[in-house]
């Protein structure tokens, strides 16, 4: 028969391991804002992507440098989750960047357009009224 022995600090368990460690504190908000940060570029001319990546990196900023300087106090997985973050958060501040930069785009061609499509006596007659106003 085997003795039951105490186990020493070495010799744990990896779940007693890890449950002795705490969590980052906005490790899951920065997770669950980087993931909500790419659909919702495609909100409000990108702009719901670009605010939901910002404050993502913005909170993540915090966690990353507590992690730093005292790893043993955090759970590593937490900050697995931080860096998962921070890559979407990245990823959606990218997509909602372009997404306005194409809006914005859309919107001046729009407005580009009937000076395009003008007769050249109109353009002159509009060149002449912004010249007034100067």
């Amino acid at each position: 028969m085997e003795e039951n022995t105490p186990q020493s600090n070495s010799e744990k368990p990896l779940d007693q391991e890890f449950s002795s460690k705490r969590p980052l504190p906005n490790a899951t908000a920065t997770l669950i804002l980087g993931i909500a940060s790419i659909p919702l570029c495609c909100c409000v001319n990108g702009l719901a992507g670009i605010v939901a990546a910002i404050v993502a990196l913005a909170i993540s900023a915090k966690d990353k440098k507590k992690y730093f300087e005292n790893p043993e106090a955090y759970d590593r997985g937490s900050y697995k989750n931080l860096n998962a973050g921070r890559v979407c958060a990245i990823i959606g501040l990218i997509m909602g960047g372009l997404v306005l930069i194409s809006a914005l785009i859309a919107i001046s061609m729009g407005l580009m357009s009937d000076f395009f499509t003008a007769d050249p006596q109109e353009i002159e007659e509009i060149m002449k009224r912004f010249e007034e106003l100067e």
